[in-house]
């Protein structure tokens, strides 16, 4: 059996995607080289361990979603850290120092599917205009 059909990418269905959008979850691009999908910051410590030890070592990148720079928040060589930014670092270092020793078993995680999220957070933009503005006609009348 390959590396590849061991690694299994799960991922967030729509309704699941709208309700994390809405929870204002912090939500994170990692580009693998391969495969670009967004990943909640709480799960990329267990993401970096199982990534890197059941598909392929790889040194992966992370973006901010919310950041109008392109340019990466967080780098790995392998699954260790590479760059990153100090209070980053200071919320994920302890989970990732207890799954890289063994210390704590991996959570299961999902990812989001760029696109689905994409989608969603666009029809919640354009649901939000909507009743906005049928607020607004509502009270100019």
């Amino acid at each position: 059996m390959s590396k590849e059909k061991e690694f299994k990418m799960n991922f967030y269905s729509k309704d699941e995607v709208k309700d994390l959008i809405k929870s204002e979850a912090e939500f994170y691009y990692v580009d693998t080289g391969r495969y670009g999908m967004i990943i909640k910051f709480e799960d990329i410590p267990d993401f970096i361990v199982d990534y890197n030890r059941n598909l392929a070592m790889k040194d992966l990148k992370f973006y901010s979603i919310d950041k109008d720079m392109y340019e990466p928040d967080i780098t790995t060589m392998g699954e260790f850290l590479d760059r990153i930014n100090p209070n980053l670092r200071e919320r994920m270092i302890d989970r990732l120092i207890a799954l890289q020793r063994g210390n704590a078993k991996l959570k299961e995680y999902k990812l989001l599917d760029i696109d689905v999220y994409n989608n969603v957070k666009s029809r919640i933009k354009e649901n939000y205009l909507k009743r906005n503005k049928a607020r607004k006609d509502r009270e100019a009348r």
